[in-house]
């Protein structure tokens, strides 16, 4: 081989190597974009469930007087969310709110003038939709982030992720409702 050869074949390697760069740099960024995107959707509905807790709880105060322990917690969960940062706080804030609500549908069997209230009714059944639509929010940002976990563990894409310093995300709490 001569000169010519091999410099035109390092320089087609090199143009290879910056080109698969990008094109596991934009696809990364991509992964993040979507594991944003996905987080906003699960916030909003988490901050719509954290919104009708204040109904809920007028309705149940006015059957249940003298429950206050139940409703203490579920407010204790939205102060937290309120002043939650990160996403793991809003995620711990969430779970507490999820431990609370247990408590409140235990009173609704307690209470017959629960189960029979209308207001309470139509506001359980918004909280459940609400609390369902999060469950298919979450999956499907696991299975994002699962996705951009594995990539910028996987070699080669691994190389760029450390240069680049991507950082593993982190998985949504699955919470029972």
């Amino acid at each position: 081989m001569n000169t010519r050869t091999i410099i035109i074949t390092v320089l087609v390697v090199i143009a290879l190597l910056i080109l698969y760069i990008i094109i596991t740099h934009k696809n990364l960024k991509k992964l993040q974009r979507e594991i944003k995107e996905r987080w906003e959707q699960i916030e909003k509905q988490i901050k719509r469930r954290f919104e009708i807790i204040p109904n809920i709880v007028e309705t149940v105060k006015r059957c249940a007087k003298d429950e206050s322990s139940a409703l203490k917690g579920i407010i204790e969960a939205r102060n937290k969310w309120n002043v939650a940062v990160t996403n793991e706080q809003k995620m711990d804030a969430s779970e507490h709110l999820n431990e609370s609500l247990k408590k409140l549908h235990i009173l609704k069997e307690k209470y017959h003038s629960l189960k029979t209230n209308n207001s309470y009714i139509k506001l359980n059944k918004v909280l459940e939709e609400t609390q369902n639509e999060i469950a298919n929010l979450g999956e499907r940002y696991n299975e994002t982030v699962e996705n951009y976990n594995k990539k910028i563990k996987k070699f080669p894409s691994k190389i760029v992720a450390k240069i680049i310093k991507f950082q593993a995300a982190t998985y949504y709490k699955k919470t029972k409702n």
